[in-house]
This record gives structure tokens, C-alpha cells and sequence, in this order.
């Protein structure tokens, strides 16, 4: 039987990678959108390896994508994390980190958070 291929229908996200200081070092939070600019996946990193802070941002970076795929709005998401403190030195949690780079992006447009989208939307009035 000759290999045939099947057109495949793949959805391209763009994506912006942020990256914040914090006590574990430099945390980087990529975050995925879609055409209309929605955020849809985010990943986020911490610039070395091992330790209980890689697990816990990779973790942070799926609760937050499920959240998004239920609707949750991105900026409630990022008040959410937002200035949740370490133990140790002066820099922000993890956490806080993840919660700045998706304000960051929000503020400057990159991405939305839905709700204009959803005041335009004349099915819902």
C-alpha cells in the first residue's frame, strides 16, 4: 500500500518568551497566542537545572494553560500570582515573576485578555 499524505490542519502560535529575575535566577515564561492575539499556552522556566523550582514552574506553567482553556481571564490569572513573596533575599517568588511577564504583555498589547473581545461580541447582548 503506497504512503499517502493526509493534509494536516495545524494551528501556529505565536509566541513572546519573557525573561524576570528571581531567587532561583532567571525565570523565562513563554506564552503562546492565537491569531486573535489570546494567550492559549504558557511555559515557564527557570535558567538552571534540577531543584525543587524547575518542577514547580513547570507546574505553574500547566495549571495556568488549563485555566486559560476553561476561559479564565489572563490578567485575573496574573493578580492571582502576583506578589506572592519568597523566603529568601529580595528578589520576587517565581510565582510573582510568572505574574509580571503576563502584565507585561497585557500592558504592552502583545497579548489580550478577552474582554474586549467579548463586549463586541453581539451574540452575547
Amino acid at each position: 500500500m503506497p504512503f499517502t499524505e493526509e493534509p494536516v490542519d495545524l494551528e501556529v502560535l505565536k509566541s513572546f518568551t519573557v525573561k524576570k529575575k528571581c531567587n532561583c535566577g532567571n525565570v523565562y515564561v513563554t506564552i503562546g497566542i492565537d491569531k486573535d492575539k489570546f494567550p492559549r499556552k504558557v511555559v515557564s522556566r527557570v535558567g538552571k537545572a534540577g531543584g525543587c523550582a524547575v518542577s514547580y514552574l513547570e507546574a505553574i506553567g500547566r495549571l495556568i494553560t488549563r485555566a486559560l482553556e476553561h476561559g479564565d481571564n489572563p490578567r485575573e490569572i496574573a493578580r492571582s500570582l502576583g506578589g506572592l513573596k519568597c523566603n529568601q533575599g529580595n528578589n520576587p517568588s517565581c510565582a510573582d515573576c510568572v505574574s509580571k511577564s503576563i502584565a507585561q504583555l497585557l500592558d504592552s498589547g502583545e497579548i489580550v485578555d478577552g474582554q474586549a473581545k467579548e463586549e463586541e461580541d453581539p451574540a452575547k447582548g
